[in-house]
């Protein structure tokens, strides 16, 4: 299991950077959000909940669009209890795409998930791997992402270059102890920064060195969920009774793979 240990940053920013308009995919409003409001040429900022508005396909079907001033009114007017959609069984909110967090870590041999893999690999935050701690697979594990970061988390001039990798799901990083990247709950549903998912990607397994530049640790993106027969790797051997990977035998999200684990 995950428990992240934060590298110390000598400054830090408490609104995110300022950008003219936020990229396909990226959030574009929010409860909090200090971000863009207006997307890319091709996008539409697209309401989800009154937490997170993110900027879809202008051709995409998915949710209702709205324009940057009802975003910000929504977010203001609206209660923190609001009931949010939920994607997985148990509470937990699982999405096949948006924007995430990404950090890194070490010792991954000890997965949530009962399975250690070779590839590039990841612990996902509580709130979308699917379980508590002490209740093995969340319906994350197993699954493969295609991750892209465009800027650094602590907001700077850093304009990149910025990387796409492909990694699987094999570990958690819980709420307890990681609060600033992998905080999410049902009724706080994004992090520190803004972010409602964050991947910590394994330096074991060479995931962080083909993501990360040095200095450069903690970033944000977006994610795509993708078939697994377009990640590198192999799985390992059960570590306990009960491991599961056979989210990457499962459809996308939000079928189910190995199932949610308690609430």
């Amino acid at each position: 299991m995950r428990i992240f240990t934060a590298t110390v940053y000598t400054s830090y920013l408490a609104s995110t950077a300022a950008y003219a308009q936020s990229p396909l995919w990226g959030q574009c409003g929010g409860s909090g959000w200090n971000g863009a409001t207006t997307c890319v040429s091709g996008a539409t900022c697209t309401y989800e909940n009154p937490y997170y508005s993110q900027c879809l396909p202008s051709s995409s079907s998915g949710g209702s669009t709205v324009s940057s001033q009802s975003i910000s009114s929504t977010a203001t007017s609206t209660s923190s209890s609001t009931p949010l959609p939920t994607y997985g069984a148990g509470g937990y909110i699982q999405k096949s795409t948006g924007t995430a967090s990404f950090t890194h870590y070490s010792g991954c041999g000890q997965a949530a998930c009962g399975k250690p893999a070779t590839g590039y690999t990841a612990a996902l935050s509580q709130l979308a791997f699917g379980s508590v701690v002490g209740l093995g697979p969340g319906d994350a594990c197993g699954r493969c992402f295609s991750i892209t970061a465009n800027a650094d988390a602590y907001p700077t001039n850093f304009t990149g270059p910025f990387a796409t990798i492909v990694v699987k799901v094999t570990d958690m990083c819980p709420v307890q102890g990681n609060q600033e990247f992998c905080g999410q709950t049902t009724s706080t549903p994004i992090n520190q920064h803004g972010m409602p998912v964050h991947f910590d990607l394994c330096e074991d397994t060479g995931a962080a060195a083909a993501f990360f530049l040095t200095d450069h640790g903690a970033l944000t993106g977006n994610y795509t969920e993708i078939s697994c027969s377009l990640w590198s790797g192999s799985d390992g051997s059960a570590l306990w009774n009960g491991a599961c990977l056979s989210g990457e035998t499962a459809p996308i999200w939000p079928s189910v793979g190995c199932g949610n684990q308690g609430a």
